[in-house]
């Protein structure tokens, strides 16, 4: 028999060898044992709740704690555990009635496991009005009845912080949280005409600023003509160089990006102060001043001709007159020998 068990053995090692040891994981454990299922609580009194949690891989610590109520849903988890995975949670917030209270934790890898106990919350014995009267503190906040708008819940009393836009009147001051900023605007989420309603800056009808914002709430951030515009002007042809529209802008946008005046056509990327060339065509416009000083620059303006007696010397220009911007003329290069004639190229006269 023990042959057959160190042999089954020695099979097992090899098989695991060749396919590998698979290691599970189990689900997390949990046991609530306090309060006893079904106990009693005096509404507003503090009910601690005791359990043990544990997994076969992750410390109690790590391992996820959701309390919740099938009544009031989940809540905040302000439990403590112990290294031995003791955990102790307690609340003074359960409203009155039967709940089902549970315990849901979580491992590393997902797993979960949940255990529940039952409890009920109820009136002080001997009150038989069905709720509270006059000067009682139901839910143990300090306010009773008499100033507490809502003596069922802890959070909701004079002076308690206000959250704004969940229906909610927690300092009871009769009213939601609808503008935070205080500006006379409600926010857009609660159904107000206020983008931002944590700026009180910032509202429908509010002075637009050069801020990246949109201070007026008209769906448009630094608009023209806002609080600490400048002026900028336009360039439609996009060479630098503006014309004389303007505009008091936030920063340079769409054509409106010259911080200059000094284009004299702005039609023509080409005719700009940077314009250095002459050229023997006007612009697409008719306009010859291609470098917009206010004047039209004649490249060549000398007048040729030949003269002498019995030596001819030439003087090299153009033939009788200068001629106008673009236009083909004669320009004198030379001279004949006996007659001492003018010998000329055409040339086409170029400006700017």
């Amino acid at each position: 028999m023990r042959t057959l068990l160190l042999a089954l053995s020695i099979l097992g090692v090899s098989c695991a060898s060749e396919k590998g040891l698979t290691v599970y994981n189990s689900d997390p454990n949990v046991t609530i044992f306090s309060p006893a299922d079904g106990s009693e609580h005096i509404s507003g009194e503090v009910v601690t709740f005791m359990a043990r949690i544990g997994d076969d891989r992750d410390d109690p610590a790590a391992l996820v704690r959701i309390w919740s109520s099938d009544v009031q849903g989940q809540f905040a988890d302000l439990s403590a555990v112990s290294a031995m995975g003791d955990v102790e949670w307690s609340t003074a917030s359960l409203d009155l009635g039967d709940h089902l209270i549970s315990l849901q934790v979580v491992d590393a890898d997902g797993l979960t496991s949940t255990d529940t106990v039952g409890v009920s919350v109820v009136l002080e014995s001997g009150d038989d009005t069905g709720g509270a009267g006059p000067g009682v503190d139901q839910d143990g906040d300090g306010y009773d009845s008499t100033v507490d708008c809502d003596d069922l819940d802890s959070q909701i009393h004079p002076g308690a912080e206000e959250y704004p836009y969940d229906g909610v009147d927690q300092d009871c001051d009769g009213e939601d949280l609808t503008d935070q900023d205080g500006d006379g605007h409600d926010a857009v989420v609660a159904g107000g005409d206020d983008c931002e309603d944590t700026d009180a800056g910032i509202f429908p009808g509010a002075e637009e600023f050069c801020d990246d914002a949109d201070n007026d709430c008209d769906g448009t951030v630094d608009e023209p003509d806002a609080v600490g515009c400048a002026t900028w002007w336009l360039d439609a042809d996009s060479d630098g160089y503006g014309s004389d529209t303007t505009a008091c802008l936030c920063g340079p946008s769409g054509d409106y990006t010259a911080d200059n005046n000094d284009d004299c056509l702005d039609s023509d990327p080409e005719v700009n102060p940077g314009h250095t060339d002459f050229e023997v065509s006007a612009s697409v416009d008719g306009v010859w001043d291609w470098d917009c000083n206010g004047v039209i620059e004649q490249q060549w303006t000398d007048v040729g001709r030949c003269e002498g007696t019995l030596f001819c010397e030439v003087t090299v220009g153009w033939l009788d007159a200068i001629p106008a911007c673009g236009t083909l003329h004669s320009w004198v290069v030379g001279c004949s020998g006996g007659t001492c004639s003018e010998s000329s190229v055409s040339r086409t006269q170029a400006c700017r």
